[in-house]
């Protein structure tokens, strides 16, 4: 349970990082109050975290129901899918949300673009935090490969 706690914070975080990443901020010859990101991204967010939610709820059941607990090796590729899907699903009505003058106050000159720019983004933010979650248990395992190699040696 402690790997999919992880698992989910690496896609929120994902999500998070995608939105900055096609965040172009307050245009220069806007009036009023400037714009602001979290503003935008928790109304994102309320379209993401159903679908978040509902896809986590199939992958368990599929997981649970139909594969057996011990088949974890066709999960990840699911799991990718089903969160690439989301976060498709996501941009698509979160665009048709907007009306085109929010759209072009934001910089976003098509859906096309927003889509592409936002599935980029989010794809290398997963990717780093992918090799960083690698690394940081490649190194756990190796500390404790060292100790109890150590362990042993005094023994």
């Amino acid at each position: 349970m402690k790997r999919w706690k992880a698992v989910s914070l690496v896609f929120v975080i994902s999500e998070i990082v995608a939105s900055l990443g096609v965040w172009h901020g307050t245009p220069t010859d806007w009036r009023g109050l400037p714009l602001r990101f979290w503003h935008y991204e928790f109304w994102r967010l309320a379209y993401w975290i159903p679908l978040a939610g509902a896809a986590c709820a199939i992958l368990w059941a599929i997981w649970y129901f139909l594969l057996g607990r011990g088949r974890n090796s066709i999960l990840l590729p699911l799991t990718l899918a089903s969160s690439l899907l989301i976060e498709w699903v996501t941009s698509v009505i979160y665009w048709r949300a907007l009306n085109i003058e929010q759209a072009s106050f934001l910089g976003w000159a098509s859906e096309f673009y927003y889509i592409g720019d936002h599935l980029v983004c989010w794809a290398m933010s997963l990717l780093i935090s992918a090799c960083v979650w690698l690394f940081w248990t490649h190194r756990k395992s190796s500390e404790r490969a060292v100790r109890v190699h150590r362990l042993g040696r005094s023994g």
